[in-house]
């Protein structure tokens, strides 16, 4: 989007930098990420489509336990995507409960 928006202004509206920089929890001094995110990234999300545990630890280097605790975080979390509105959703993996057809016609 933000290479879009640069070309359509003609100018670097957004800075390269910006683009290519890798993503951060911009933390505070003396915090840490509770886990590193490129290693856990792919299983989290196969256990968001079904995964069990134990299929997630034996494929990934993720022990058996913090799989365990991935997968009650993600069905904890899930009511909040229960709660909200209904949206247009443009792919399979928007977030949101229905189907990639209006909720009316007319």
């Amino acid at each position: 989007m933000a290479k879009y928006i640069n070309g359509k202004s003609h100018k670097e509206v957004i800075p390269q930098g910006i683009i290519t920089r890798k993503a951060s929890a911009e933390l505070q001094d003396g915090q840490v990420d509770p886990f590193d995110y490129e290693s856990v990234s792919e299983a989290v999300e196969e256990m968001g489509f079904g995964a069990t545990p134990e299929a997630v630890s034996s494929k990934y280097p993720i022990s058996l336990e913090d799989a365990q605790k991935y997968q009650r975080m993600i069905k904890r979390n899930e009511f909040k995507k229960k709660q909200t509105p209904p949206i247009i959703k443009l792919k399979e993996r928007s977030i949101g409960i229905g189907r990639l057809m209006p909720i009316v016609q007319g």
